[in-house]
């Protein structure tokens, strides 16, 4: 619902307040969109130790979450107050000038209130109430498009739509721990201190926080790039692109969500990734069959008949590009998403490191000789780096499983003989 909403909310905010503005809400929009990356390393390390102790039966599993609260709130508060303060920087970086600064300032609000709300989430999660959540975030991502239709008819829609953020950010807090005290009850999810278990918490989430560094460079670079080397104008022509080629991962992510948790259990147990692994790949393959391949071929006429005919003839060629890019984004996610519930975070990392490698060394280079179509490649490259990387891991991760599922084998079989 969220989804369609929202591309049926873009063509009437263009046809009122024009590409340029839009480009800076894009921009916006991704920023709040990958906000999560800042608390992934905890939200990773929390729900991977609330799941186990749940699993197995321990006493006071909800411990882990109360141990997790303050932790979550000083990096709410760190993110928060670094872009207050370097507000007027961020917005020279990445416009050219101070203007967005009480934008960008509200927008730290509208992360703090992101980080601190994913602690209740991923007890929900833990607990596989998946369609709270999702209940949930879809109650704030309307709230998100409404914002964006209210400031189509605003004399301030950049406010307008900040403050239907913050709005919608602290509704989707509110019934997340509404739930959250419904099904273990308030008191259990209380902050405890124990600087012990803290330094425990921070110390294994510290490959997650590298993933969330890079992730977010890789994510944000060449939205970055575009923004400061190209003109508004054909900002908004890539974010188009970009919006048609990735809205569909929330779909995505609601299906990762549900699965996430029965996969970490299974491997908490030894059973392996299962039937489960196997109906995601399916679901994904699906997802490419009947989004990205009509898409990739009505590329032309859907966006001329979604905004305008010279904004398909300028974005038509970046997100067929893109469309490329994100079918191999969902292959890299099925591996990753298997990594991580078997608790090898530090595995994927290499594959981060190599992305944004790639993207620092072919970016400006293709930028120069094809505008931003040469960005969107760049990202494609980056993109089959990063799989190719990630392909390796996994392969060596196998013979290494099959080395000792062999030794092991070899040793009973001495032990029977000597019998």
């Amino acid at each position: 619902m969220a989804f369609v909403s929202y591309f049926a909310a873009v063509p009437y905010f263009l046809s009122h307040q024009g590409h340029e503005t839009y480009g800076v809400v894009a921009f916006l929009t991704m920023i709040l969109g990958y906000s999560s990356l800042f608390d992934n390393g905890i939200t990773y390390t929390v729900t991977l130790r609330y799941v186990r102790s749940l699993s197995s039966g321990g006493d006071n599993p909800e411990s882990v979450v109360g141990y997790a609260f303050p932790i979550y709130t000083i990096l709410g508060g760190i993110v928060f107050f670094a872009l207050f303060l370097f507000a007027p920087r961020i917005s020279t970086s990445i416009w050219g000038n101070e203007e967005f600064t009480g934008v960008v300032r509200g927008m730290s609000f509208v992360i703090f209130l992101q980080i601190v709300g994913a602690l209740f989430a991923s007890v929900l999660l833990a607990r596989n109430k998946v369609v709270l959540v999702n209940a949930s975030r879809m109650i704030a991502d309307i709230g998100r498009v409404l914002g964006i239709v209210l400031a189509a008819s605003s004399a301030e829609p950049l406010v307008m739509i900040v403050s239907m953020m913050a709005v919608s950010s602290v509704a989707k807090m509110a019934i997340d721990l509404w739930n959250c005290s419904k099904l273990v009850g308030i008191r259990k999810l209380r902050p405890r201190w124990s600087v012990a278990d803290i330094i425990s918490i921070l110390g294994a989430s510290t490959w997650m926080w590298s993933i969330a560094a890079f992730g977010l460079a890789v994510l944000v670079y060449d939205k970055w790039y575009v923004s400061s080397a190209f003109s508004s104008e054909k900002y908004s022509y890539y974010s188009i692109a970009n919006d048609f080629s990735t809205k569909v991962f929330f779909v995505i992510y609601a299906f990762t969500a549900a699965i996430y948790t029965p996969l970490m259990r299974r491997h908490a147990v030894n059973l392996g990734s299962g039937p489960i692994y196997r109906f995601y790949l399916v679901f994904l393959l699906a997802v490419a069959l009947a989004y990205y391949g009509p898409l990739f071929v009505f590329s032309r006429p859907l966006l001329t008949w979604y905004v305008s005919a010279d904004l398909a003839a300028n974005a038509v060629v970046p997100m067929r590009v893109m469309i490329g890019s994100a079918v191999i984004y969902l292959l890299f996610n099925t591996i990753e998403i298997d990594l991580y519930a078997k608790g090898m975070a530090r595995s994927v990392l290499p594959s981060y490191i190599l992305g944004m490698a790639s993207l620092l060394c072919f970016t400006p280079y293709l930028a120069e000789h094809l505008q931003i179509t040469g960005v969107a490649i760049s990202v494609l490259i980056m993109q089959v780096v990063m799989l190719l990387s990630l392909l390796f891991v996994r392969y060596q991760k196998s013979s290494e499983s099959w080395c000792r599922l062999g030794s092991e084998d070899r040793s009973d079989s001495v032990e029977v003989n000597s019998k």
